[in-house]
Order: C-alpha cells, then sequence, then structure tokens
C-alpha cells in the first residue's frame, strides 16, 4: 500500500523504546489494523521504505512522493457470531491476539464487558491480552453478595439488598480494579479489598476539587507490580495521576492506600503509601533523562489500557479526560510521556481509613516520622461504619433513609446511617443529631448487633442432654426406617414383573441366564432395587454387563440413571435406581431414635442400607477418623453433611463436642452459626480455613505432649477416664467445598501441610475432620489428602473418574441422586441411603 507524504510523517522512531509496527482501530468499526510502520512516525525510516520498493521494483508502486509500506487488515466483525458464542459458552473469554485490543472489542455493538487488558504480551511483543465477559459478572456478583451478608461484613442480612451492593461494587470496582474483580471467585478476602477500593474512591471523588487536568486517569498498582519488583513488595493500592499541558506534561500524582478495618488501626498502611511514594519520586522526579523515557513510557503504556469514558459519562471512570476536546487526548499526552517530555510537580500521599465497626468520620493529617522521605504528612481520611453503610446504600442504588430500604431500623436494629456525602466543610463529623434526621447517635455505634433468626433445631421425643456425658435414645426395634408403603415403592409385585423383564431381554439378544428361586432374586431399598442374576453355563459374566444399555432400555430408565452391576456369592448383581415416584426417604430423627448410642466414642448414623440396618461412621475408629464427602450438584451432599453434623450436635452436649467450621458459599452451615457446639464465627475463604487449622494442629500437640504424655494414655477416650481431670471435648473440623477453598494453587499450598497433620495424628488427639466438595478432581484431593480420609462417602459423581476420585473406583457415577450414595471404609464400601431432617422432606 501507499500513503502520502504529509503530516503523519513527523516526529522520530526510538528502537529501544517503541515498537516495530502500530494496531490501528478503524473509527467506528470493529476492523483490526496492523502496519508494519513504528507507532512514532520516522520521515528516514519512510523514505527508506519507498527505497526499498524502488530498488527492488525499480520504481514505487504508487506516486512518487508516496511512501510504501505494509498494512494487514482483519475483518473482526464477521467473527463477531463465534465471538458472541463463545461469551454465551463461558464466564469469561481470554482473547491473545495480534490485532484485537480494547478499540476493536469497544465498536463491537453491545460488546461484552471488558474487565482486563494488558498489552505487549509474547516473547515479540506483538500480543495482546484482553479478558471479557457476559454472565461472569452474575457470578461475581452472586459470590460477592454472599460474602456481604455473612456475619463477619455485617452488611445486611437481606439477600436482596446484598446483591443491590454487590451489583453496585461490581460497576464501580470493575473501572476502580478490573483485575480484582477477576479474582472475586471466593478467593481470599476479596469482597474486603472490593469494599476499600471502591468506597476510598468514592470518597476521594466527594472530596476532590475541579482542577485544570486534561486528563484524570486512576491506576490499579496491583496490576503493574513489576514497577515496584514483584507482587510480595510493600505498595500502595491506587495511583492518581492529573496531568496538565504546557511546554512540557505537568504530572501531578496521589497515591492512595484504602484500608477496610474493624479496628481504628492503620497497619501497614503508612509504610505502604511512604515506600511508594519514594519509589515513583525517584522514577518521575529524577534527572536521568533515560529513566524519564523508561518511566514515561511505563506510565503511558499503564494509561492506553484504561478504559476510555466520556467526561461524566460513568460513575467512578478509570479515565476521564477533558469535555469538548477536538485533539485525542490520550494520545498526545501517551506520545509525550513516551518521549520523556514531562516534569513531576506534585507527589502526596493519602489513607482512606474504613472502620466497618465503629469509629469517627473526618480528614486530618498525620506526620510522616520517616527519615529521608519524599513525605511530610500523609493525608488520611476517616470512615465510620454510618457513612460506609449510606455510601454502600447509595452505590448499590438504595434509599438509604427509609426503613424500608433493608438496611434501616427494622433489620438492623439501629437509626439509619447519615446520609451520603455528609461531612462539613472541615471535612470533621457534624454533630450528633436525632435518629430522625438520618445521623445517628454516638452511642449508639457499639450497641448494636445483628439478630439471627435461627434455631437450632428440636427432636421431638428426644431427652434433654446429660451434662455428665453424651445424651441416649432408647432404640425402638419395631420401627422399620426404609419399609415401603402401598402407595410408595415399586412392591413385591412389581418387582417380580421387573426381573422377569431383564430375563426376557437376555434371552432375546442370546445371553443365558438363569433365575434365581429364592428370597435373594430380588429386593427393594430406598433409591433402587436389586437383582441376582446367575450366568448360564458357558455364559460369560461380562456378556451380562455388555449388554446393560439394553436392560436400562427395558427398564424404561431415565437418561440420567445407571445400572450399577458387580458380582457377589456366585451371581451378576444389578443394582437398579428408582424412579423419583418410586423412591421413599430414611428420616433422620426415625434414624436416630432407633440407634443405639455409644458413650465414649463419637458415633453418627449417616442413613440406612436396603436392608433398613442403620450404617453409621465412628470418628473414634482407626478405621474410619476422618471422612470425604463428594458428590456432584444435586447429589444430596448438603444434605447429608447437614444431617451428620445436626445428629452429633443432638446427641453430644457442647462440653463433649466442638465444631469449627469453613463454609465458602456462606450459606450451606449458616445453620450452625449460631449453635453453642460451634466455636468462633464460620470461616469463608483459605486464609480462614489455614488458620482454623492452624489452631487445630497447636491444640493436637498440646494435648499430646501437655496432656496424654504425662498421663501415660494414649487417647482421648483413656485420658477422660482419669478421676479429677477436666475431660476434653472431641473436634469436629468441616472444610465444605474443599475444591472452592483450594482452587488457587497458593491456597492449596497453604491448607494442605496443617490439613495432611491433623489427618494423619489427629485420631487419637480427639480431633477430626469432614472434608466436602462437590468437585472431586485429583488435582485438589491429592494423594496425600485422599489416603488419610480413610471414610469416604460417595454420592453421585459426574463420571467414573470423579467416581475413582472419591473411592478409588468407579460406581459412584451410576448412583440416582438425592442421597443414595455408597460408603466406603477400610472394611468395605456398602451402598446407603442419607438420612435427612424432617423438616427437609415436607
Amino acid at each position: 500500500m501507499t500513503r502520502e507524504v504529509g503530516g503523519g510523517s513527523a516526529g522520530r522512531h526510538d528502537p529501544w523504546m517503541g515498537r516495530p509496527d502500530t494496531r490501528l482501530a478503524m473509527p467506528g468499526s470493529a476492523t483490526a489494523v496492523r502496519e508494519l510502520l513504528p507507532t512514532e512516525p520516522d520521515p528516514l525510516l519512510e523514505a527508506w521504505s519507498t527505497m526499498s520498493v524502488r530498488r527492488k521494483r525499480s520504481s514505487s508502486v504508487g506516486s512518487p512522493d508516496a511512501i510504501d509500506y505494509l498494512r494487514t487488515q482483519v475483518n473482526f466483525a464477521s467473527q463477531l457470531d463465534f465471538f458472541r458464542l463463545l461469551h454465551q459458552s463461558a464466564h469469561w473469554v481470554v482473547t491473545l491476539d495480534e490485532y484485537l485490543s480494547r478499540e476493536q472489542f469497544d465498536a463491537i455493538p453491545n460488546p461484552p464487558d471488558v474487565l482486563m487488558v494488558e498489552e505487549a504480551v509474547g516473547a515479540s511483543g506483538s500480543f495482546a491480552l484482553t479478558v471479557s465477559s457476559d454472565d461472569g459478572r452474575d457470578f461475581v456478583v452472586d459470590r460477592l453478595g454472599v460474602r456481604l451478608g455473612s456475619t463477619s461484613l455485617n452488611i445486611s442480612d437481606d439477600p436482596e439488598r446484598c446483591k443491590a451492593i454487590a451489583n453496585g461494587l461490581f460497576d464501580l470496582g470493575r473501572n476502580v480494579a478490573p483485575s480484582l474483580m477477576l479474582r472475586a471467585l471466593g478467593l481470599g478476602r476479596t469482597a474486603e479489598e472490593t469494599i476499600g477500593l471502591v468506597v476510598g474512591r468514592w470518597r476521594l471523588e466527594l472530596l476532590g476539587s475541579e482542577s485544570d487536568a486534561v486528563l484524570d486517569a486512576w491506576i490499579n498498582l496491583d496490576d503493574h507490580s513489576h514497577w515496584f519488583g514483584g507482587q510480595k513488595v510493600l505498595r500502595a493500592d491506587l495511583l492518581r495521576v492529573s496531568i496538565l499541558l504546557g511546554d512540557m506534561i505537568e504530572l501531578n500524582l496521589e497515591v492512595v492506600e484504602s484500608k477496610f478495618r474493624k479496628t481504628n488501626d492503620l497497619g501497614k498502611a503508612v509504610d505502604q503509601v511512604v515506600s511508594t511514594v519514594d519509589r515513583l519520586a525517584a522514577a518521575f522526579g529524577g534527572n536521568d533523562k533515560h529513566d524519564a523515557r523508561i518511566w514515561g513510557h511505563e506510565l503511558a503504556t499503564a494509561i492506553s489500557q484504561l478504559p476510555r469514558a466520556a467526561h461524566g459519562d460513568i460513575r467512578l471512570p478509570a479515565m476521564r479526560t477533558a469535555p469538548d476536546s477536538d485533539i485525542d487526548i490520550v494520545d498526545l499526552v501517551c506520545r509525550q510521556l513516551r518521549a520523556g517530555r514531562f516534569h513531576l510537580n506534585a507527589l502526596v500521599g493519602t489513607i482512606v481509613h474504613i472502620n466497618a465497626d465503629g469509629g469517627t468520620a473526618g480528614v486530618e493529617h498525620i506526620d510522616v516520622d520517616v527519615e529521608d522521605s519524599t513525605l511530610d504528612t500523609i493525608r488520611l481520611i476517616r470512615t465510620d461504619q454510618g457513612l460506609l453503610r449510606s455510601t454502600l446504600a447509595e452505590i448499590g442504588g438504595l434509599n438509604f433513609g427509609e426503613a424500608d430500604s433493608g438496611i434501616g431500623p427494622d433489620v438492623l436494629g439501629r437509626p439509619p446511617a447519615r446520609p451520603q456525602g455528609s461531612l462539613n466543610e472541615a471535612g470533621s463529623d457534624p454533630q450528633p443529631a436525632d435518629s430522625t434526621t438520618g445521623t445517628f447517635l454516638d452511642n449508639e455505634y457499639h450497641s448494636w448487633a445483628p439478630t439471627s433468626t435461627y434455631e437450632t433445631p428440636v427432636l421431638e421425643d428426644v431427652p434433654a442432654a446429660d451434662p455428665t456425658g453424651p445424651a441416649r435414645v432408647e432404640p425402638d426395634p419395631a420401627r422399620d426406617l426404609t419399609e415401603a408403603s402401598d402407595e410408595r415403592g415399586i412392591g413385591a409385585e412389581g418387582l417380580r414383573q421387573n426381573y422377569q423383564r431383564v430375563l426376557d431381554t437376555y434371552s432375546e439378544h442370546g445371553v443365558k441366564v438363569v433365575a434365581i428361586d429364592d428370597d435373594d432374586a430380588y429386593a427393594e431399598g430406598p433409591a433402587f432395587y436389586r437383582l441376582r442374576l446367575r450366568p448360564a453355563r458357558g455364559t460369560s459374566a461380562r456378556s451380562l454387563q455388555s449388554n446393560i444399555d439394553d436392560v436400562r432400555l427395558a427398564l424404561e430408565l431415565e437418561a440420567k440413571h445407571h445400572i450399577r452391576t458387580y458380582l457377589d456369592l456366585g451371581a451378576v448383581i444389578l443394582e437398579v435406581p428408582k424412579s423419583k415416584s418410586e423412591r421413599y426417604p430414611v428420616v433422620a430423627e426415625d434414624l436416630w431414635n432407633g440407634f443405639e448410642w455409644p458413650n465414649h466414642s463419637l458415633v453418627v448414623p449417616i442413613g440406612a442400607d436396603m436392608d433398613g440396618v442403620p450404617v453409621t461412621i465412628d470418628f473414634s475408629s482407626s478405621t474410619s477418623p476422618h471422612l470425604l464427602v463428594a458428590g456432584t450438584t444435586g447429589s444430596g451432599k448438603s444434605v447429608a453433611l447437614e444431617t451428620i453434623l445436626t445428629g452429633l450436635c443432638q446427641q453430644y452436649d457442647p462440653e463433649s463436642l466442638r465444631l469449627r467450621l469453613v463454609d465458602p458459599k456462606g450459606v450451606e452451615l449458616t445453620f450452625l452459626e449460631d449453635d453453642e457446639h460451634t466455636d468462633g464465627e464460620i470461616g469463608f475463604d483459605a486464609d480462614d480455613a489455614v488458620e482454623i487449622l492452624d489452631e487445630l494442629v497447636t491444640e493436637m500437640d498440646h494435648r499430646y505432649r501437655t496432656l496424654f504424655k504425662p498421663t501415660k494414655t494414649k487417647n482421648l477416650r483413656d485420658y477422660n477416664a482419669i478421676d479429677g481431670v477436666a475431660p476434653l471435648p472431641w473436634i469436629v473440623c468441616v472444610l465444605d467445598e474443599y475444591a472452592d477453598l483450594t482452587s488457587n494453587a497458593d491456597d492449596l499450598r497453604a491448607v494442605e501441610p496443617p490439613l495432611q497433620r491433623i489427618t494423619q495424628k489427629g485420631r487419637a488427639a480427639g480431633i477430626h475432620v469432614i472434608v466436602a466438595t462437590q468437585r472431586p478432581s485429583a488435582d485438589i484431593l491429592t494423594t496425600r489428602i485422599r489416603s488419610n480420609l480413610p471414610a469416604r462417602l460417595a454420592l453421585r459423581a459426574a463420571d467414573a473418574g470423579e467416581s475413582r476420585v472419591i473411592l478409588g473406583e468407579g460406581g459412584a457415577e451410576a448412583l440416582a441422586g438425592d442421597g443414595d450414595s455408597l460408603f466406603q471404609t477400610p472394611a468395605g464400601t456398602v451402598r446407603v441411603q442419607c438420612a435427612a431432617l424432617r423438616r427437609r422432606l415436607e
């Protein structure tokens, strides 16, 4: 292609800092274009292009005065249908491409959300990495909403209000710290980080003043950790860049650290601001022109990656430019920065401290007592609990002043918080006022506490717990836990007909089988029925199994139902799942009433087998000290876990049993939140899990070294039998949604070591672990962990591979769901219908 020599050929390309080609965006089009000419035009290089073409072809391609060059154009619009399909199929779409960048994404009609853009990726630096999403937003908002409703944050106990606030936090957070939204999948303390950064930025916007800056950009420093030497180096959260134009660009930088805490302690905030300011002062305020060009290039790259928004177009935009400008301000500023034509005018530090449990609001300055620091003082903006709540309400689009807003006195038991932006001119709190004015009195800050509507389930006809030991209930041998009534179940005649149907199916396909003429030919359980067949002489047992799909067809099974087969006592066993209308449950209360609870062991029934016999797990036994509960969505994992924990709490008093719980979803174990057996708050993430596990390791070592060794006892039972000692309780630690807790490699490395120590040595000390997950995979449930969880409760698995991870063998993929399970210990495997609480079945 050719182009005329004109105003575009001004400047000089820098081969050290500049790219050898240019990625262009066609105005208003998704078409992607790349030119084999540099970003910064260079007349000599462009003249060389013409001379090179003339040497090869004797003349220029176009007119003698034109410049010959290469342009590649890709019509991205032709791939939009496929691109939309990708976004419909996945939460997040990661695009790594030589041509596509933010400009092409923004030009798409109804574009997806662009959460992150990173330029100059790859060995040649010619790729752009873009993370975009259509429905990932919903996933993140749901997780944030759950976290906002947890007792540790106490934002609101109304899920709808929490969802509204989470929506607002996402809308603003994707501009304030887009990479943080990618971490908002339930890992770490993302909710606290998001609240801190968004509310902090919100407060700064309200306290800010108008300026003559042509460009105002907010850069998340976590996305540029290489400026400071790596992710683990101390630094602040945000950098505000305000730019004025003149003979040289005038830089005004503000370093911001936001702290979301439950105390007035600032932590390391001062050190973070000081170290960041000193680093940036050396980078942008030095006299070395070569350093200036390097840092100018870095800053220009960071600014160019930000989403562009018109002045006042969205709340808390990542970048604002001067309104009514007829030039591309961002392009002009980036050119000047890359050329090193700038000077540092001002560099200040700010800390936004948000106290979630009280505190006071106001603006003050703190002295920096650091030798040789660039800073003398740091502006400190304090946000109290009331201002936090009113800010979150406005972020979520809620009317915070009304009682029915979901965050008013009817829910929180306290007067409504002051209206948003109620700081007076001096930046301090207004005087306490009556609750009718929209503010609330200081003496009410610390008196408020969340209320809970949860009540521990009470079993009917169960005697009160004996304070001297575990409660007991008398068994009722007359009660059949799994008896099928006339209304429910298949019945003897239905079983006989199905048995004959299976015999006929094998006969039609030339497989000779012999019917078993006794009472063991068929039997019915709650979730499946069992058929026993014997291959005729000369017939391979494998031929019965290879025709199992024909049997499924004859029995008219649902697509999700599979027949489990195995050999037993000279017969081939077919375990056939029942339809929903044919099933009947095992009621947990009936199971407990008919069970003889032991005095000195930690035992709980899980469910009943096909014959109605209770199946239990004995945590005190060396064969089942720890339990793995795993199954796919809808398999009944949560119900089974609830039954086990409720049964333990019903039969063992709080002095005999303590619970330590981690629930990443924040909704599965809330029924134990206020139970007397539960120690501390329910954990939410990997950090909480590590803290709890480390405490249990310390307790385990204390029991062995300080208590058991001096008394020459080997285990908890022997120690508690000593006259005169204070009995120690059993401790059960539950890690729910283990895959979510450890899906991050760093979290897995942090959680595994203390978990492994407890599962290896905890039994004799009376410390037991239940690990539950919906996504059993070998990279999460490693061999080290599985080998120390000898008891496995496998509910329906997605496939045979997941079954092998849980049990070491297939079979769980053929379960019927809704509590149908395989319970495995070193003694063997038994099929169990897990019990459910009566209220779950009503």
